[in-house]
């Protein structure tokens, strides 16, 4: 059966815009009902808008949702569901606020919602009768003063059974589609149960190891050392993870967050949609992940020169090197993180921990996570056409002889009096 047309309103010369109301009524008609958090859209919302953290706070018959970052604009509370209509051309904060009002406006739930400065602080209210217009009621201070939600619905039996609902939400759920998230997310109460969400984000490591992030145009790509080979590519919206994965062919194994604001989802909002946005994470993917890996064997290459002399100058950390060469990447990895991130003075063995011994844990997983790449470009026959990342595999020192020299794959190829590379 045909839809109605919309109603529209004359706004000036050649331009036409759609009822707020009406745009609701049309969206409520034509949603198609997700399967995944609306906690996510939220906190979209929040991370497109530059907020510091998101917070969820639940009663009995309310939850609270805070996040600061840019007010909302005028347009966006008298309007913000027209930009639903106007295709890909709409600014994706607006769009991710839009969707979460959309998402989270069950039947007998009332929403509203305020923001701006302290002086000139404006409300929407939505309920099942429309949006309007609203006088806001909270009292804010502070110079950048947070958005507020506020979520409230009856005492209504049946609610219980709904995880569509906002007092059925579960934070526990989105915890792993968070691993991407730039800003710390907190939930301590999941409405009918008492799990409990508190996020904080992975900071990435200077030095490329374990975690490093890199912009490149409007994407944000995060990248942490593999173990499969080639490249792990998981696709995020803003902070959150979408579902579905892809494997590209490269030398060293890599997993890569690809973060694309604007990157198009199918009806479900919950998967990518394999188009040119698509297709353009991907090449911005392998062109980090290769500029990312070059500076790394640059930079390994230096460390395995300064670590060779320091193993040979201590005969504790030249023991704990053997042993550290046992160890697997993810043990590695895990170990590096806590030594990076210790607080105050430990002890190791008898001595005090110094910054040399966390040059030869970084040079340890550096080491265990090139050495098998660098194994498969040895097994090569033909050397031409490589690539500079599997040259760069070719000639990197990852050994060290016994006299601390460092030793790459190409070294052990022609050096006959290496046998046991430390």
């Amino acid at each position: 059966m045909a839809r109605p047309e919309p109603d529209e309103v004359l706004v000036g010369s050649g331009s036409f815009r759609i009822d707020p109301n009406r745009a609701l009524e049309i969206l409520r008609s034509r949603q198609f009902e997700t399967e995944g958090s609306r906690m996510a859209f939220w906190i979209r919302a929040a991370v497109l808008r530059g907020a510091p953290r998101a917070d969820f706070n639940w009663g009995p018959l309310s939850l609270t949702i805070r996040f600061g970052g840019k007010p909302l604009t005028i347009a966006e509370l008298r309007d913000p569901f027209s930009c639903l209509l106007s295709g890909s051309s709409a600014d994706p904060a607006s769009r991710w606020l839009a969707l979460a009002l959309l998402h989270t406006g069950r039947p007998k739930v009332t929403i509203a919602v305020e923001s701006g400065p302290p002086d000139r602080r404006r409300a929407l209210f939505l309920d099942d009768n429309g949006l309007r217009e609203a006088r806001p009621t909270a009292r804010v201070s502070g110079r950048s003063p947070d958005t507020i939600v506020k979520v409230s619905w009856p005492l209504v039996i049946g609610v219980l059974y709904d995880p569509r609902h906002p007092y059925c939400w579960q934070p526990a759920c989105i915890r792993r589609s968070l691993e991407p998230c730039p800003i710390p997310v907190n939930a301590p109460r999941s409405g009918n149960s008492e799990v409990a969400l508190r996020f904080e984000p992975v900071q990435p490591d200077k030095r490329g190891i374990p975690l490093k992030e890199i912009r490149k145009g409007g994407l944000r790509i995060l990248l942490r050392p593999g173990v499969e080979s080639g490249i792990r590519v998981r696709f995020c919206v803003a902070g959150v993870e979408v579902e579905g994965s892809t494997n590209i062919s490269f030398p060293i194994p890599w997993v890569a967050w690809v973060d694309d604001p604007e990157l198009e989802l199918d009806a479900s909002l919950k998967s990518a949609v394999q188009g040119e946005r698509w297709k353009a994470a991907l090449k911005a993917v392998e062109e980090a992940a290769t500029a990312h890996s070059l500076e790394v064997v640059a930079r390994h290459g230096r460390a395995m020169r300064l670590v060779g002399d320091i193993l040979l100058l201590n005969p504790d950390l030249l023991r704990e090197w053997k042993r550290l060469r046992r160890i697997s990447l993810a043990a590695l990895t895990s170990r590096f993180e806590k030594e990076r991130h210790r607080r105050g003075v430990r002890r190791l063995l008898s001595g005090k921990l110094s910054g040399d011994h966390l040059r030869m844990l970084e040079c340890a997983l550096v080491c265990a996570h090139l050495r098998d790449p660098a194994d498969v470009v040895l097994g090569e026959s033909e050397r031409v056409g490589r690539g500079p990342v599997k040259e760069g595999l070719w000639r990197v020192p990852l050994y060290f002889d016994c006299g601390g020299k460092p030793l790459s794959v190409m070294d052990l190829v022609k050096r006959k009096d290496v046998r046991l590379p430390l």
